[in-house]
């Protein structure tokens, strides 16, 4: 059976290589400074330029491809979905995130050119839903 061209969906913006504001066009040794910073903190960015070119950290990469997830676990479920990405960040911070990772640890998942991986469902943990950020007495009101 021939496949269908209509199950092909165009681009998604939520897969635009990552935004690195000055170091957009730099050397790969000097993008390596983004990901120097970028096991320090998910939320450190590179530093921005005046040309409208995005500078985005881990965790603006992270929001953009869980935005993703929903929109393709909401239009193919049950379905197996290719994604294809012009930039590996995309992918290592989805797969990071998805298997419950420190986002800072994204590099540990690079990809190499061409690569393709399988991300088995069952392989995903359970959500764990976070520690409260609350303090909570149990003892009111003695509570120290």
């Amino acid at each position: 059976m021939r496949a269908s061209f209509r199950c092909i969906v165009p681009e998604y913006s939520f897969l635009d290589a990552r935004g690195l504001g000055a170091y957009e066009g730099k050397s790969l040794e000097t993008v390596s400074e983004v990901y120097a910073s970028d096991s320090l903190s998910q939320n450190i960015k590179p530093p921005p330029i005046d040309d409208g070119t995005p500078n985005e950290s881990v965790a603006d990469v992270f929001v953009r491809v869980i935005q993703l997830m929903s929109i393709l676990e909401t239009q193919y479920s049950e379905d197996t979905v290719v994604i294809v990405s012009p930039d590996s960040d995309n992918l290592t911070i989805l797969q990071a995130g998805l298997l419950g990772l420190d986002l800072r640890r994204h590099r540990d998942l690079s990809f190499g050119p061409g690569e393709v991986r399988f991300v088995d469902p069952s392989s995903i943990p359970t959500y764990k839903q976070p520690a409260s950020g609350l303090y909570k007495c149990l003892n009111p009101p003695s509570c120290n």
